[in-house]
C-alpha cells in the first residue's frame, strides 16, 4: 500500500490465508537483519585479533621471560660484550675506518711507502689534477719548506689527509670539499701524502689498498 506518496516498506507484510490474516517478516527486513549480524561478527573478529596481538606483544617484551644477565639467544651479556670489545682497539679503528672511503689523490705511475706506512710518495704527471681523498672540510692550506705547498682535509670522524707538492691550489681553509674534488695540481712529477686519525698516523698502504702492491 502507498501512504502519503511513499510505498509501505514495513519490515512485516500481511497475508490472508483462509480468511485469517497473518503477518510475516518482509524480505527487506530479513536482509537488513542478516547484514547487521554479519557486520557485527566481523567487528567481533577484528577486536579478538587485536586483543590477542596486544597480549602477544606484552608477553614478548616482558623482562620476566629472559633471565637477568642473559640475552635472548641464551648468551650471557659478558660473553657478548667480550666478542665485541675488539672493535675498540686503536689499530682496528685507525686502519679499517678510512679504508672503505679514501681514494688516491693522484693518478699513480709508481709509488713509495714509508717504513712504517705513515707516508706515501706518488709519482704522477706534473700539472695533473690532485683531488681530495675524502669528503670533509679544508683544515689548512700552507707551505712546507721541504715538501712544498699543501692542503689538509679533515672528516667528521677526525680522519685527516695532507697532500704536499701542490700548485694552483683551488680551495680555501674552512671550505667544505667532496671526495675527488680538485685541490690543485701537481707542482712537479711527485706528491707526498700523510694521514692520521685523532693525531695518530695511519698506515697509508692499508688505507689505500697498496699493501699487496709492489712499490716501484
Amino acid at each position: 500500500m502507498e501512504q502519503n506518496g511513499r510505498l509501505n516498506t514495513s519490515a512485516f507484510v500481511s497475508r490472508s490465508i483462509g480468511g485469517e490474516t497473518r503477518r510475516y517478516p518482509s524480505e527487506r527486513g530479513s536482509k537488513k537483519r542478516k547484514k547487521g549480524s554479519a557486520y557485527l561478527m566481523v567487528r567481533l573478529g577484528v577486536c579478538a585479533v587485536c586483543f590477542c596481538g596486544v597480549i602477544g606483544l606484552k608477553l614478548a617484551g616482558s623482562d620476566g621471560l629472559i633471565p637477568d644477565g642473559l640475552t635472548e639467544g641464551g648468551e650471557s651479556v659478558t660473553d657478548q660484550l667480550g666478542r665485541l670489545r675488539f672493535v675498540e682497539l686503536p689499530s682496528i679503528i685507525d686502519v679499517f675506518a678510512p679504508r672503505r672511503t679514501a681514494v688516491l689523490p693522484a693518478a699513480v705511475l709508481s709509488f713509495e711507502i714509508g717504513e712504517d706506512g705513515d707516508g706515501l710518495t706518488i709519482i704522477t704527471n706534473g700539472g695533473s689534477d690532485i683531488v681530495s681523498p675524502v669528503s670533509g672540510r679544508v683544515k689548512a692550506v700552507g707551505e712546507d719548506e721541504a715538501l712544498g705547498r699543501y692542503v689538509s682535509v679533515i672528516t667528521d670522524d677526525d680522519i685527516e689527509f695532507t697532500v704536499y707538492g701542490l700548485d694552483e691550489i683551488a680551495v680555501e681553509q674552512g671550505q667544505p670539499v667532496k671526495q675527488r674534488q680538485k685541490l690543485g695540481v701537481a707542482a712537479h712529477s711527485s706528491v707526498a701524502v700523510k694521514g692520521c686519525k685523532a693525531g695518530r698516523p695511519l698506515d697509508l698502504g692499508e688505507v689505500f689498498g697498496l699493501g699487496d702492491a709492489e712499490a716501484r
